[in-house]
C-alpha cells in the first residue's frame, strides 16, 4: 500500500497488478481492519483501482464517499 504515498508515475505501470491485488483483498482488509487500512489511505487510492470504484453507490454503502 505504500505505493499510494508515491507519485503515480512511479507505479502506473503496475496498475493492473495493483487492481487485481485490491480486488482479491479488499473485503479482507475491511473485515480485519488493519491499522494502516484507514480513511487516509483509502482516499489516496484512485477509484478506478478499487473494486466497485466506478459505482458511487458502492462508496456510499461502505461509508467511503
Amino acid at each position: 500500500m505504500i505505493v499510494f504515498s508515491k507519485n503515480r508515475l512511479i507505479w502506473k505501470h503496475m496498475e493492473k497488478d495493483i487492481k487485481e491485488y485490491l480486488a482479491e483483498n479488499w473485503d479482507r482488509f475491511h473485515n480485519e481492519k488493519p491499522l494502516w487500512f484507514n480513511e487516509n489511505l483509502i482516499a489516496k487510492i484512485p477509484r478506478i483501482l478499487i473494486p466497485g470504484g466506478d459505482d458511487a453507490a458502492f462508496f456510499r454503502e461502505h461509508g467511503e464517499e
